[in-house]
């Protein structure tokens, strides 16, 4: 509702600046006027063309028509033309303030020796595309953030003190942003919240080229990070150690709650994306390939230290170590394809469905899912806690993670003993270990664990009894061998093979009736009543056999059940008549006087 009331105030306040319609992400062609005619036409338009003005380089001249714009903001329109490449000194938004601004920059590029650092709401910057606009960091300075103390970057949205003072409402969209050893970060998000950013190519930095500290439902769509774009668009430098990097100020100011859809991050030394303080964030789609060059066992495509994040349809492939190395917690994989390795170490993870070779659960991990994943190999397993059951789809069968039970020590082993059709599960403590002979299924499932380390202790279900047409069995296979036959379940009943113990006991229905014929449907027990001067009720109920065991109770406290007063002078009752599935008849041997006299009646078949 918050965010809802939000988007509202600003569509409205967009609408009163004449900004109400989103600016389009298609590339700019030239602009009739952007290097001709007057000033005032200009302005009169409402759009400001920075090349019209005066000024020793175009950041100058951007300055001079952010000066221009009235309080309530406007647009500035960018047509470099012949003018590029062109060269920058200055931050062109150093002056801007809290004027909301429409940047569109056409086909260009811009080399700067300033950093780009803007500290404003709605503030909009949309290129040409991610080859067409590039803004390219030549500067020899090293890049720190408005405190002079913390790395920064080329473009940099941030405040003096992020963890307090905000922008909202930003977006950057269409262009290449580029560093060099001197820039930490190609593009840099601090205390920036509810914006968007969309077809970027960022490369060269020398540490991060996206780096997100503390960003809070910021939306990220279509981010590059590649040696390919840097190739097909001409962008100079070299490959970041790191390629999109979601961090934080600290544990209380993190990048939470945002989405990144289709991410794009190839050849970097560390990791392709790496994700630190950061918390509920999903990522959607997307590629990071051929990362972790660097030989480092601590590099991979996917670096999560994060928490509940939602990793979804993610490739990953080409991956020097690791596709992923998972230290974060409560973290979801969804669908991923992991070709190469993968290790996770932390608590409360799932991994479902999708492709992840090479899967190595490793301490301290707990309780780890793996779920229904496709692979070649089974995982490794040297974590603590409960975990859950890989299912390899290839093979067709199931490895069971559990770690957790008394005094075991578990080195499952696969057998090759898959039962009589395909899905058959069987896992054993060792090699020489076979099925029984009599487990017939089609998906049986044999879990065993390693209790003595002689023969091992098994427990298992089976869901096709030998010579039955269906149901489950259970059964338990001791450490010395022995099968203990537990319980049947069929679609008609269910049979108990040994000792049964409940708290309770019950039946679907219970009858409650003060008439003659007692009304019980098919309930196989309930209350009844022989009424005062008769002698007999019969108990209308289909439960009744001709082989019934009927169990037949005097109860004189059951009148509020009944709806009548019982009599408490106690009358015999006896089973005189049954028909089968139909009724049986109560007889007792002098009519009560004046009240009923009440019965419960149990049926056992």
């Amino acid at each position: 509702m918050k965010r809802t009331m939000y988007v509202l105030c600003l569509i409205g306040m967009l609408v009163g600046m004449g900004m109400g319609q989103t600016p389009s992400y298609a590339p700019l062609g030239a602009v009739p006027g952007s290097t001709k005619g007057s000033i005032a036409t200009a302005i009169a338009n409402g759009t400001y063309y920075p090349l019209q003005y005066t000024g020793t380089d175009v950041c100058v001249q951007i300055q001079a028509a952010v000066n221009a714009l009235p309080s309530t903001g406007g647009t500035i329109n960018l047509q470099l033309g012949t003018a590029s490449p062109a060269s920058c000194s200055v931050n062109p938004w150093a002056a801007l303030g809290s004027k909301p601004v429409n940047f569109i920059w056409g086909p260009g590029k811009i080399d700067t020796t300033a950093q780009w650092y803007v500290h404003s709401n709605f503030f909009h910057m949309q290129g040409a595309g991610m080859g067409n606009s590039q803004l390219i960091y030549t500067g020899t300075t090293a890049l720190k953030d408005p405190g002079g103390v913390n790395p920064g970057g080329v473009l940099e949205l941030d405040s003096p003190t992020p963890a307090t003072v905000y922008n909202y409402g930003d977006s950057v969209s269409d262009m290449a942003i580029v560093g060099n050893s001197y820039s930490p970060y190609a593009m840099l998000v601090d205390g920036t919240h509810h914006s968007q950013f969309r077809n970027l190519s960022l490369w060269g930095s020398a540490t991060c080229d996206y780096e997100s500290k503390f960003a809070v439902v910021d939306n990220l769509d279509n981010i590059h990070s590649s040696s390919g774009d840097a190739s097909f668009f001409g962008l100079p430098g070299t490959s970041s150690p790191n390629g999109l990097c979601f961090d934080g100020e600290d544990a209380s100011h993190e990048t939470t709650a945002a989405t990144v859809t289709d991410p794009l991050s190839e050849g970097h030394a560390t990791s392709g994306i790496e994700i630190s303080n950061a918390q509920n964030m999903t990522f959607e789609g997307g590629t990071s390939e051929a990362n972790g060059t660097s030989g480092s066992t601590a590099t991979a495509n996917l670096v999560n230290g994060g928490f509940k994040i939602t990793i979804s349809g993610l490739d990953m492939e080409g991956a020097a170590n690791l596709d992923i190395l998972d230290t974060g917690a409560s973290n979801i994989y969804s669908n991923v394809l992991g070709a190469t390795a993968s290790s996770f170490k932390g608590n409360q993870t799932d991994i479902n469905y999708g492709q992840v070779e090479g899967i190595a659960v490793a301490a301290p991990a707990v309780d780890v899912q793996i779920n229904a994943v496709r692979a070649a190999n089974t995982p490794t397993d040297s974590g603590t806690g409960t975990y859950g059951a890989y299912f390899n789809e290839g093979l067709g069968y199931l490895v069971p993670l559990n770690r957790t039970l008394p005094n075991t020590s578990v080195n499952p082993y696969v057998s090759t003993q898959f039962g009589q059709a395909p899905g058959g599960l069987i896992v054993n403590p060792n090699a020489s270990t076979t099925a029984p002979t009599y487990l017939e299924n089609s998906g049986l499932a044999l879990l065993e664990w390693d209790y003595s380390g002689s023969f091992g202790e098994i427990d298992l279900f089976s869901n096709r009894q030998a010579g039955s047409g269906g149901g489950v069995s259970f059964y338990d296979i001791g450490n010395t061998g022995t099968v203990t036959h537990l319980l049947d379940v069929f679609p008609t009943q269910v049979t108990a093979r040994v000792g049964f113990t409940a708290p309770s006991y019950g039946t679907l229905t219970n009858c409650s009736s003060a008439g003659n014929p007692a009304v019980c449907g098919s309930s196989a027990s309930g209350s009844v009543a022989v009424a005062a001067a008769a002698t007999t009720v019969v108990v209308d109920t289909t439960a009744v056999t001709a082989n019934s065991q009927i169990q037949l109770t005097f109860d004189s406290s059951l009148g509020s059940r009944l709806g009548v007063t019982c009599n408490t002078t106690y009358a015999a009752p006896q089973v005189t008549a049954r028909a089968a599935g139909t009724s049986f008849t109560v007889t007792v041997g002098a009519a009560p006087a004046t009240n009923p006299a009440c019965y419960s009646y149990t049926i056992f078949n």
